[in-house]
């Protein structure tokens, strides 16, 4: 018999109204990105934050989507607010939702999205 585990977004270490002032200073420099692909009906993509501020700026997606840090500690601001993560942890990006995330040190961060047509004239985040 096989046991399903049900794993539920992590809850934030620290929740703030805005982006505190010892946290590292957003620079314009991005994370190095990879879309890792299709992978049946999931499709990923990895950033990589090599230095605390790198900064992956304010963007929405047409559909609820699953994030994994899985190393490192990050900011996430969505719809105004911040959260702060530590590796390793889920987090829900619900869908129209403005999000941005700063590294507050190098972090590994996934998105991970249901495919809902993979034809590439069709496929949408």
């Amino acid at each position: 018999m096989s046991m399903l585990t049900v794993h539920r977004p992590s809850k934030p270490v620290a929740v703030h109204d805005h982006y505190p002032a010892h946290w590292p200073v957003k620079r314009d420099e991005m994370p190095r990105m990879m879309d890792m692909g299709f992978f049946g009906n999931v499709w990923v993509r990895s950033m990589s934050f090599a230095e605390a501020g790198e900064t992956y700026h304010g963007h929405t997606h047409q559909f609820d989507h699953m994030s994994l840090l899985t190393k490192g500690r990050v900011a996430v601001r969505v719809q105004g607010t911040w959260s702060e993560y530590v590796a390793p942890s889920f987090v829900e990006i619900r869908k129209d939702d403005e999000h941005e995330i700063v590294a507050l040190e190098p972090s590994d961060w996934w998105c991970v999205f249901a495919v809902r047509d993979k034809d590439p004239l069709k496929f949408t985040l």
